[in-house]
């Protein structure tokens, strides 16, 4: 075993070097994947898992913090992957006792942030880990921001966010750590409580991975003689089951091992019925016309649980549905159309093919820009807010966003695809400001709705950034805005109506068309903390010079992280909160963290491990005071809430 562990030693040396410098950000609506090596984050956290084993200790290779574990080995340090073409992505895929794990699928996508949620979109390219578990991606998408899920058929998958590559360089995200993971089992019955052999049970996932087709399986199983399942290797995510069998309803429900511990398994039970009745009927317009081509969907909630079923068709040329197969009992059904809706879900009990559904056409809004002086554009873009409280919603996702091409008149638009309810639209054209509609309201009796916007060519806002300073991201939000808040560390309020921008050469910066309002002004500079100001007021067609936004040198806390037991702990959230400001990150393989850039004041540290059981249980906390210039090294144990010194 010595041998081994230095052999694995000597070659996450190097990579442990290059991500110290490269980083990584990951982000909390990833879910919480099983453990694995993380990297701070600047838009929230991923949490990882302790194991009954030990990670393998490597040593510090810049300033050691305390606790961290002194190397066990003295060997040159090999930097992985530099004899590698340029423009490359390596790492190493090991296991959770510190082997490498060969032939892992090593899959990249690209991430697309809408704040604070993001989706992520496949880049047709792999790459499979070798004997030593290292692995290569050559040639992704420059200047983007990616991610890679990693995959092996006897470990939990894993996901390493956020990095970018350039047109040069190599980015070496070091060890990714691949868990056992979560098991999930159960037994399938029937009304009789008899167990159903044979049943299918299918998983797809719901969050936490690639982006796929919905009805895409990611791994499936049957039930043996005894009715019973096991599906082995979940990561903690969120994911959608389909039990279905000869002669019984399918059964369709959502299930997060989010929340769960790290490890052991999951039991989920389900009850089939006999699918011996059916449900039909025709659907018709306010004519009386029957219409064709429409989806219909039919839907039924077990007693218990979140399980429920689901059916979808489309009526035929005569606008008639039938669903056959069916289990006894009250269904809900609606439509799934972009012209047609119903006022609400029906509640039909099955059994009978007459039922006769009314449905009413979509509604829409006409709208109208108007200038001040000359001709209001031709091309520009229409943003649909609904107010779900009101009823609102949009029967087609695509008018949500609207780009309109040559107008005609100039400034008109028609959004259909409406529910009644109330709407606001926010127009977006080059030479205005963003202006946002007042509430227009659609009742179902009258059709539609006129609306008429008034553009503003909006204000200027100016200033700059002391000591002068080139690249800084300035951005504008609403007057109201608190960086103090926790939830900002997690999900970041983003800037009003998209206005950031970066400070030139000579620390300047310029917005153009700024909605008449109040703002609060951020630069955030990238080895630096934040500055703010507040209560900018910005008017229409003038000038607004803020003057310098004074950036500060800031302090760093540094620290390491021990569990009960007394061993490093990997994945534990670490929060620090002061005044004005709030911070966070995740632990890495060995336990330790850091926070770069804040602001000189006084912080409450606070340590917080994965799994909700012993988030709820355990926790670290500690005062520290953080200088200009100045790292504060602290060392957190975990213990039982309320026993913590104050």
């Amino acid at each position: 075993m010595v041998v081994s562990r230095r052999a694995t030693l000597f070659f996450t040396l190097g990579a442990l070097a290059l991500v110290a410098v490269i980083g990584g950000i990951v982000l909390l609506d990833d879910a919480i994947p099983g453990g694995g090596a993380q990297e701070p984050s600047d838009t929230g956290t991923l949490s990882g898992e302790s194991s009954e084993e030990p990670p393998i200790r490597l040593p510090d290779l810049g300033q050691r913090a305390v606790g961290a574990a002194p190397p066990d080995v003295e060997r040159p340090i090999e930097a992985i992957g530099l004899d590698q073409p340029a423009t490359m992505v390596v790492g190493r895929v090991i296991t959770r006792s510190g082997h490498p794990l060969p032939n892992a699928l090593v899959l990249p996508y690209r991430l697309e942030r809408d704040p604070p949620f993001s989706s992520r979109i496949e880049i047709l390219k792999s790459a499979r880990s070798d004997a030593v578990g290292r692995f290569d991606l050559p040639g992704l998408p420059v200047g983007t921001v990616l991610g890679i899920e990693v995959r092996h058929e006897s470990h939990a998958p894993q996901l390493r966010e956020s990095f970018s590559v350039q047109t040069t360089g190599i980015v070496d995200l070091g060890d990714i750590v691949l868990n056992d993971g979560m098991s999930l089992t159960g037994i399938v019955t029937n009304e009789e409580h008899v167990p159903v052999a044979g049943a299918r049970i299918a998983l797809s996932e719901v969050s936490g991975g690639l982006k796929r087709d919905a009805a895409d399986t990611l791994v499936e199983t049957q039930t043996d003689s005894d009715g019973r399942y096991e599906l082995a290797h979940l990561a903690l995510r969120q994911y959608g089951i389909d039990v279905s069998a000869e002669d019984y309803g399918r059964i369709s429900t959502v299930l997060s091992l989010v929340l769960t511990t790290s490890s052991g398994s999951w039991e989920q039970d389900f009850r089939l019925e006999r699918d011996d009745s059916l449900l039909g009927g025709v659907i018709i317009g306010p004519d009386e016309s029957p219409i064709e081509d429409i989806g219909v969907r039919l839907t039924r909630r077990q007693p218990s649980g979140n399980s429920y079923y689901l059916r979808n068709l489309r009526t035929g040329a005569d606008g008639r549905f039938l669903f056959e197969r069916l289990p006894e009992g009250r269904y809900q059904l609606d439509l799934e159309a972009e012209d047609w809706y119903l006022q609400k879900p029906l509640e039909i009990a099955a059994g009978s093919d007459d039922t006769l559904v009314r449905a009413l056409p979509a509604l829409e809004v006409r709208g109208q820009l108007l200038v001040a002086s000359g001709t209001a554009p031709r091309d520009f873009r229409v943003r649909n807010r609904p107010d779900g409280r009101t009823g609102a919603g949009l029967l087609d996702p695509s008018t949500l966003e609207l780009e309109i091409r040559n107008s005609a008149p100039p400034g008109s638009f028609v959004v259909g695809g409406l529910r009644p309810g109330s709407y606001r639209f926010e127009i977006h054209a080059s030479g205005f400001a963003a202006t946002t509609s007042s509430d227009v309201i659609i009742g179902a009796a009258v059709g539609g709705a006129n609306v008429v916007i008034n553009l503003m060519r909006g204000g200027s806002l100016v200033g700059r950034v002391s000591p002068p300073a080139e690249g800084v991201i300035v951005e504008l939000r609403g007057d109201e805005y608190d960086p103090s808040l926790a939830i900002e560390a997690t999900f970041p309020t983003p800037p009003i109506h998209g206005l950031r921008t970066t400070t030139d050469k000579n620390g300047r910066f310029l917005f153009e068309h700024v909605p008449p309002e109040s703002y609060s002004v951020s630069a955030r500079p990238t080895s630096a903390p934040p500055a703010h100001a507040h209560g900018i007021a910005v008017y229409d067609e003038e000038r607004t010079d803020i003057g310098a936004l004074l950036l500060e040198a800031g302090g760093a806390i540094i620290g390491n992280v021990l569990g009960p037991d007394g061993r490093t702990r990997q994945g534990v959230r670490i929060s620090a909160s002061g005044l004005d400001h709030h911070q966070q990150t995740v632990t890495d393989a060995q336990g330790g963290f850091r926070l770069d850039a804040l602001p000189p004041g006084d912080y409450e540290v606070r340590a917080t491990p994965p799994g909700l059981w012993e988030a709820l249980s355990f926790e670290a906390r500690q005062s520290v005071t953080v200088r200009v210039g100045v790292d504060a090294t602290i060392l957190l144990t975990l213990a039982e809430r309320g026993d913590q010194a104050r």
